[in-house]
């Protein structure tokens, strides 16, 4: 349902529609993101504030709730689209947020990578700020934001809208742990040249430590990273064989008194092998993902 958000309250059994935010004035203007409907793709729950949430929409906006989803707040001030007449450039309505991310730490501190660039919030939303002298492209679609560390982000750049291909084919992960004041394009582990791979927006995912990061792209491709300790190493072997297309999807399941210690495990989801699952000691799922591992 496009730009449809639902919840369930009992584990999954059914699903209500959020009829406050389905009812909003403004989504005639709501548009796709590179698809005919409007689509949501972030949702960040407070996690001090249990009836606060934002959404993220393309192309709609950031709309926040605070009162568990009975009213909704357009919040994307400070942002602006430069594909959209100049006169509907700063209009909150019809942003494009390729994906929002929050900081567990402190959760007001969010993050957003944009069609047009990179935002930056520090007060749950309410203003938006831009940041500037990004390194190789501002243009991009995942952003992952450290759980304990505020200031620290990561960003993949794509060439253009008009060119989703690594620029000058290299794969690069761009770093800030300064808030966006400055970056660090990291290159090592990843290929330099001849590259074609896209990471979409749920592609590049950090665990709960903050010293693990996994980044997956459009062509299958895999690669970890413990921070502070080891660059990004390609997980080669079967993986680009059993997936064989793009990752969507990557999310790190912890079981709650673990935190940085083994064992962990990670969900990968694809068109091709659907979800698949896997951890250090043994790998199961719907594809066979040998040899993967957080060591």
């Amino acid at each position: 349902m496009p730009g449809g958000l639902f919840r369930s309250g009992d584990g999954g059994e059914s699903w209500q529609l959020n009829e406050p935010l389905w009812n909003q004035p403004g989504r005639a203007e709501w548009f796709g993101g590179g698809h005919d409907a409007p689509g949501i793709h972030s949702i960040c729950p407070h996690p001090l504030r249990p009836e606060e949430r934002l959404v993220g929409i393309s192309c709609g906006g950031a709309w926040v709730t605070r009162d568990d989803g009975a009213n909704r707040a357009l919040q994307s001030k400070g942002m602006h689209s430069a594909d959209m007449p100049p006169d509907q450039a700063t209009n909150p309505n019809t942003q494009d947020p390729h994906s929002i991310q929050r900081c567990a730490a402190q959760p007001d501190v969010l993050c957003c990578q944009h069609h047009n660039g990179i935002w930056w919030s520090t007060d749950s939303a309410a203003s938006w700020h831009e940041v500037t002298g990004v390194p190789v492209s501002n243009f991009g679609f995942p952003v992952a934001v450290h759980p304990e560390q505020p200031d620290t982000a990561w960003f993949v750049p794509g060439a253009a809208d008009q060119q989703r291909v690594p620029v000058d084919g290299a794969l690069v992960l761009n770093r800030t742990r300064d808030g966006g004041r400055s970056f660090d394009a990291l290159h090592t582990g990843l290929p330099s040249e001849h590259c074609h791979d896209l990471v979409y927006r749920h592609g590049v995912v950090v665990d709960l430590s903050g010293h693990r990061l996994l980044m997956g792209s459009t062509t299958g491709g895999l690669w970890a990273q413990r921070q502070r300790r080891r660059p990004l190493v390609r997980r080669r072997g079967e993986l680009a064989a059993d997936l064989r297309g793009p990752v969507w999807l990557m999310k790190w399941v912890w079981p709650e008194f673990i935190r940085a210690s083994l064992p962990c495990e990670f969900f990968i989801q694809s068109p091709v092998c659907g979800l698949c699952r896997t951890n250090n000691q043994q790998n199961v799922g719907t594809a066979p993902l040998r040899g993967m591992s957080c060591h």
